[in-house]
């Protein structure tokens, strides 16, 4: 999973998707083998297609005389394999055993017949507000880590119980690997005498819960 930050306001990626395995040392005796199971893409509207598909080819200005894959020319594999979770694609470069049983280039499909990703969407464990210094407070929080990854969080502060009305004070932020944030408060709130509430969004844009907090002193 890979996330990036762009200059653009609603930039969509176009194309396929392209996995290599690249002799960068020149030691084709070593076998490379990657497998790729259960991909997915996700359209702009949101609606998930499921990769039925894959084409395999080896890079013919690699085989070539003088190329760093010269000696190995015929030391390539590609195809549809299975094991306990199911099938998946696996492509094999190098190795002095590793044979071709597929033609280059060549196609190959796997049947797919579910609508979206099986995942959990992501919930949180547990989460402490405490003040670090004056008009800062740090807030820490775990979350469950056989659902999916954290993509954002949004905190805000209030001073009524059931959160109604304006925050006190609202931080929003994409930061996936984050478990931790000092906020910086504004003048007058005290930590302490507020109720916090931090929701987190995945990778997949499921919501957890509120997860509701008061602050510790």
């Amino acid at each position: 999973m890979v996330t990036m930050d762009v200059a653009a306001k609603d930039a969509w990626m176009r194309g396929g998707n392209d996995s290599f395995i690249e002799d960068w040392l020149e030691t084709g005796k070593n076998a490379r083998t990657i497998h790729l199971r259960d991909g997915w893409k996700r359209h702009w509207d949101g609606k998930w297609h499921a990769f039925g598909s894959a084409r395999y080819s080896v890079n013919h200005w690699d085989l070539v005389e003088g190329k760093r894959s010269y000696h190995f020319r015929t030391n390539w594999n590609g195809g549809v394999a299975s094991d306990s979770g199911g099938s998946f694609y696996f492509m094999t470069s190098g190795g002095n055993a590793t044979k071709a049983v597929t033609t280059n280039p060549a196609k190959f499909t796997i049947e797919r017949a579910e609508g979206e990703p099986d995942a959990k969407a992501i919930r949180m464990v547990s989460g402490k507000v405490e003040p670090k210094s004056p008009g800062n407070a740090m807030l820490r929080w775990e979350t469950d880590p056989k659902t999916l990854p954290q993509f954002s969080i949004v905190v805000t502060a209030h001073d009524d119980p059931e959160g109604k009305g304006e925050p006190l004070f609202r931080l929003e932020k994409v930061e996936p690997h984050a478990r931790e944030i000092e906020l910086a408060l504004p003048e007058g709130l005290d930590p302490t005498r507020v109720v916090w509430r931090l929701q987190c969004r995945d990778i997949f844009d499921n919501q957890s819960e509120l997860l509701i907090l008061r602050g510790s002193r």
